[in-house]
């Protein structure tokens, strides 16, 4: 009995290391390199995107998109990026009385309504529900808080309205 217990205690005593401090040659891609330098500003335009579609008018004030620069993670003035993808958004006075807003183009607004319908179809629901169930996977406890969730949603392909 008391070898049980010296094997018990010697086992307990043992250090366990779980963190290898490794050093990795880091290879560059050229090919994702140049779509990542090209598509900097993406998660910046889809969020100002999300904003202007679910205003009731589906446009915003010029003066309110300045605001949500912090919150958009912009670098620039927000009409310095809106002019840099006129593609996506176009400005106009909806009257003299009022201040320039914001819209999105007709091209732009088919696209996101296309984006909705892939969101909403059962296939990518259930791809977007595996990747959330591999996410909770990693964690010991089987949950995570939201504000983690949030911080992947994009990169899991989720919706803007997940919750």
């Amino acid at each position: 009995m008391a070898a049980a217990t010296a094997t018990k205690l010697g086992r307990s005593l043992q250090q366990r290391r779980t963190f290898i401090n490794a050093r990795v040659k880091w290879v560059g891609d050229p090919y994702l390199d140049e779509a990542v330098q090209r598509e900097r500003n993406l998660k910046q335009l889809l969020s100002l995107k999300d904003r202007i579609v679910s205003s009731p008018s589906k446009s915003l004030p010029l003066s309110s998109l300045s605001l949500l620069k912090p919150l958009v993670n912009l670098h620039v003035t927000a009409a310095a990026f809106l002019q840099k993808y006129p593609s996506v958004f176009a400005t106009f006075q909806p009257s003299r009385s009022l201040p320039l807003h914001v819209r999105l183009t007709p091209q732009a607004l088919d696209l996101h309504k296309e984006e909705e319908t892939i969101h909403l179809s059962p296939p990518h629901r259930s791809v977007t529900v595996q990747r959330l169930a591999k996410l909770l996977m990693l964690t010991g406890a089987g949950s995570l808080p939201l504000y983690v969730v949030d911080r992947f949603g994009f990169d899991l392909g989720l919706p803007h309205d997940y919750e």
